[in-house]
């Protein structure tokens, strides 16, 4: 098995059909058919079923287009970095990011870089802090934006800004100008932020109250949108509230609703100089 199989069965597997692959890649058929006959062998294993119009993969198949997708952005991803690491000044960098980092701090930073190292682009990935912290371990990204908490074990942790959860919500949700208690959201529809929903309903819980849940979202930019438009209040890190125009934003007395975010890299992987600079530009413009 090599990579030039893996991306003639993912051409196949994405077109559809063995002649559609063939007129894609610029080959003919016959050596496609056969390259793929020598990985069925080596793996030992039926990967697809070609029906008249169009193959059916298998359960194999299904699991080694997993892989191969993997694998293949591996390539590129090794590429990309040598590219990176000859080129100086110039090259990119692959970055991580959650959703609720989307602070103008952030970008203020992000500014600054580029005024350094004008030639440097950004790869961007957004996910949450586990999905991230899985690319950052396999080395497709360089270096994340997270919020806490998570396990640091084996990564170079810097807080760059303290943040708290508040709550966004239009005015009619709003009978008071002062900091909302727990019990004051029990009466509004709520919209989590699912990275700390199990934390406020922990809270809830602890002060047997119920909650009405309308909505729990991936993305803390959805929560905002969600309540701009007076579906409820959404309980989201204060750091993001300036994306949320027009909303009413209110202070929360639950002070255990609170975590940072930190940029991480991995201490074992060796990064360039431009990653290195950017990684510690984060960390000394912290809270800014």
């Amino acid at each position: 098995m090599d990579l030039r199989q893996l991306s003639y069965f993912v051409t196949i597997v994405e077109e559809g059909t063995i002649t559609g692959a063939a007129r894609k890649l610029h080959i003919s058929q016959p050596p496609l058919s056969h390259q793929m006959h020598l990985l069925e062998k080596e793996l030992d294993a039926v990967l697809f079923i070609r029906g008249a119009r169009q193959i059916k993969l298998t359960e194999p198949g299904i699991a080694l287009y997993r892989y191969a997708m993997e694998m293949l952005e591996l390539e590129q991803v090794a590429k990309d970095e040598i590219t990176s690491l000859t080129s100086g000044a110039r090259g990119s960098i692959r970055l991580g990011l959650v959703s609720s980092s989307a602070s103008p701090g952030l970008y203020r930073s992000l500014a600054r870089f580029h005024k350094t190292f004008p030639d440097v682009s950004f790869k961007v990935y957004e996910g949450n802090t586990f999905e991230l912290l899985d690319m950052l371990e396999k080395g497709k990204i360089e270096v994340a934006i997270l919020r806490t908490p998570f396990s640091g074990d084996g990564l170079d942790i810097s807080p760059i800004q303290h943040d708290h959860m508040v709550a966004a919500g239009t005015s009619e949700f709003f009978n008071t100008e002062s900091s909302l208690t727990v019990r004051d959201l029990t009466h509004p529809p709520l919209i989590l932020y699912r990275r700390w929903s199990k934390t406020i309903l922990n809270t809830f819980n602890r002060e047997m109250l119920t909650p009405s849940i309308f909505c729990i979202a991936d993305d803390a930019r959805t929560c905002l949108q969600l309540a701009q438009v007076g579906m409820g209040v959404a309980l989201v890190p204060c750091s993001i509230v300036s994306w949320g125009h027009g909303l009413t934003i209110r202070q929360l007395d639950e002070l255990s609703w609170e975590s940072h975010l930190v940029v991480v890299k991995r201490k074992s992987a060796p990064v360039s100089h431009k990653v290195e600079v950017f990684y510690n530009l984060l960390a000394k413009n912290k809270d800014r």
